[in-house]
């Protein structure tokens, strides 16, 4: 595929009389990171929503993979969620009811692999997560890693995630330097 694997052009949003976004563009190839940095209010989360199809922009135009996405239904949006990338929410959002594995493993299971091997690859997932540690110490930030890690194993290829507060995240190696 050539081209940018997610590209957002020329998109504007409004609510209201207020403009969350006007004429914004960025383009993201497969494996480049991309930090989305501002104040409140500027419209982060908004690009984001746009960028992962969760919001159909009112201006412009969002693909993935060279093929237009603003333009679906809401069903095939939210199936290329799925399916092709994970979206993050600001807070994680992992059901309550469910286990920290449960919940990682709860991609897998919508995809319709089996609970055995989704459990199973979900626990890989954590192993090399935690670093051979055997447990990780407790705190929201495992919590946090737990979404991610959960689009992960469903196999996606671009994640869009937005950060507690809108902080970079950083491993506690990356914080010590």
């Amino acid at each position: 595929m050539s081209g940018p694997l997610l590209a957002g052009l020329g998109l504007g949003v409004s609510f209201g009389e207020t403009a969350a976004l006007e004429d914004v563009s960025l383009s993201l190839s497969a494996g480049e990171v991309v930090a989305v940095m501002g104040t409140s209010g500027s419209g982060k989360s908004t690009l984001l929503h746009c960028l992962a199809g969760v919001l159909v922009p009112d201006r412009g135009e969002v693909s993935f993979a060279g093929e237009r996405i603003d333009n679906q239904s809401d069903r095939r949006r939210s199936d290329l969620r799925l399916r092709s990338f994970g979206f993050v929410p600001q807070f994680g959002d992992l059901v309550p009811e469910l286990t920290l594995l449960e919940n990682v493993a709860l991609p897998l299971r919508l995809l319709q692999v089996g609970r055995r091997e989704a459990t199973g690859r979900a626990a890989a997932l954590a192993r090399r997560a935690r670093g051979g540690k055997r447990r990780l110490p407790p705190g929201r930030g495992r919590l946090r890693r737990a979404g991610p890690a959960g689009r992960r194993g469903a196999g996606p290829r671009a994640l869009p995630e937005r950060g507690v507060r809108g902080r970079a995240h950083r491993s506690p190696r990356q914080r010590d330097r």
